[in-house]
């Protein structure tokens, strides 16, 4: 029988609970150096796998308003979207090194250096937004030709390619100075921003794209104006947090004057970030390309084992981007020891939710294809792709927090080798060799991915344990 004193315990683990989780949407106001692991790891990752899956929602009712215009349409805006990845590699880059600078400030205890530094990097991404975005205007039409893009799809996305990558200078600058909010520890704000951008995208999707009354309807384009209105009113938030008196990240006129060691430590891990980054959004497209030989059915299969896979990532990168944060506030604080502990906890909290849904994929992986796809060979195939990619989830529980943890530490070098090794090594290079070479198929392709997963999980660990990360200047 349990004792009264434990049904109290229990009363209070849960009160506790919900106490964080109330906590954590609202903002918390923490030393997060001196709030226990676990509690820490809530407050932060709760607000972060929110606004995940809120980004999941607008994506899928973004493409059902652009769907709604037919296949040229929704094939432009794929192409065009592709080409603005590179957007996406410099905003995630500069990510890399303004939440590693800003969260080891902020642990030092000294907010006006971090708040300077967060402002070069926000000088940065507007700089890097303004060399993207102007010869992808220009040359808008052009850059979906050299994707392959049909003259009917080059004709129905233009329009939208232009704003897009007109527009590139928003992407940058709101996930650069989101990631500085993350590394300050104010990640219920940057919540509230993605709210602001989807919110004002969700309302005006609609009314552009189809119009309504006076205003009138620009078809796809008008999906990308609502889009970088969003944004643009995200960014406009997010400079309206910062110059507050009770910002967590307060910025002052004296922080504009340029920092040149600051800036040259932040080009050293961007840098290396760039290239980590290049080289993890390109494997996906790298293995498109092994499996495009193979019948039809193989490559729509992987397809959509690949989609549901990115959606099930999403909110467990708000989890994994806890262990960032947590690593360069502590190791500011000159507690590395309490760092390591975070990045473990955060593992484990990973390995639950990773594993769970890997069982449920490895039980009914043919009824979930087919509820996208009802062709028999293309659900065979996919459920097959499936099962290893949930197979791999056991692994890429450890390899995705300690990726994230070694960047957060100021070392972009040791990931991005890793990355070298397990992506286009160990999952492209023998991909390729099981599959061609000794005759496997797309079964060699769907192996190697697993296999990639676990030779990063070992390495990572493995130098992990080492302990040099913590002695990464930043």
């Amino acid at each position: 029988m349990v004792s009264p004193n434990r049904k109290i315990g229990i009363l209070s683990d849960k009160s506790n609970l919900w106490h964080d989780l109330v906590e954590a949407i609202r903002g918390t106001r923490r030393d997060l150096t001196e709030v226990p692991p676990r509690r820490a790891v809530v407050l932060l990752a709760v607000p972060m796998a929110l606004e995940s899956l809120l980004s999941t929602l607008f994506v899928f009712c973004d493409t059902f308003f652009i769907g709604q215009l037919g296949s040229a349409a929704l094939a432009g805006v794929g192409i065009a979207e592709a080409v603005q990845s590179i957007a996406y590699v410099v905003a995630q880059a500069l990510a890399f090194g303004t939440l590693a600078i800003v969260s080891r400030r902020i642990g030092e205890k000294d907010p006006d250096a971090a708040a300077r530094l967060a402002v070069q990097s926000i000088g940065i991404a507007a700089l890097a937004g303004i060399a993207i975005g102007i010869p992808g205007v220009i040359y808008a039409d052009d850059l979906l030709r050299l994707m392959g893009a049909r003259e009917d799809v080059v004709a129905a996305g233009t329009g939208y390619a232009v704003h897009l990558f007109g527009g590139s200078i928003t992407v940058i600058l709101m996930i650069t100075i989101n990631s500085a909010l993350r590394g300050a520890g104010a990640s219920a704000i940057t919540l509230r921003v993605l709210g602001v951008a989807h919110a004002i995208n969700l309302v005006l999707d609609p009314l552009l794209i189809f119009g309504l009354g006076p205003v009138p309807a620009f078809g796809v384009m008008g999906a990308a104006i609502a889009t970088n209105t969003g944004r643009a009113a995200a960014i406009a938030f997010q400079l309206y947090y910062l110059t507050r008196n009770d910002s967590r990240l307060r910025i002052r006129w004296q922080h504009l004057r340029p920092d040149p060691d600051g800036l040259r430590g932040l080009a050293r891990i961007a840098g290396t970030g760039f290239v980590q980054s290049f080289l993890f959004v390109m494997a996906p497209a790298a293995l498109m390309r092994l499996l495009a030989p193979f019948p039809a059915a193989a490559v729509a299969g992987y397809t959509v084992a690949l989609r549901i896979t990115m959606f099930v990532m999403k909110p467990v990168w708000g989890v994994v981007s806890a262990a960032g944060i947590l690593v360069g506030q502590n190791l500011g604080a000159q507690r590395p020891d309490r760092a390591e502990e975070a990045v473990w906890v955060v593992t484990r909290f990973n390995l639950a939710i990773l594993g769970g849904i890997a069982a449920c994929w490895a039980l009914a992986a043919p009824a979930i294809i087919q509820f996208f796809t009802p062709g028999a060979d293309a659900v065979a195939y996919g459920a097959e792709c499936l099962r290893f990619m949930a197979a791999g989830y056991l692994f890429a529980a450890f390899h995705l927090v300690l990726r994230v943890a070694f960047n957060s530490a100021g070392d972009t070098f040791t990931p991005t080798w890793i990355t070298l090794v397990g992506d286009w090594g160990a999952k492209i290079a023998l991909g390729w060799l099981l599959a061609w070479p000794l005759g496997w198929g797309p079964t060699g392709i769907f192996a190697a991915g697993l296999i990639a997963d676990v030779v990063m999980a070992a390495i990572f660990v493995l130098l992990f344990r080492r302990g040099r990360w913590k002695e990464a200047a930043v």
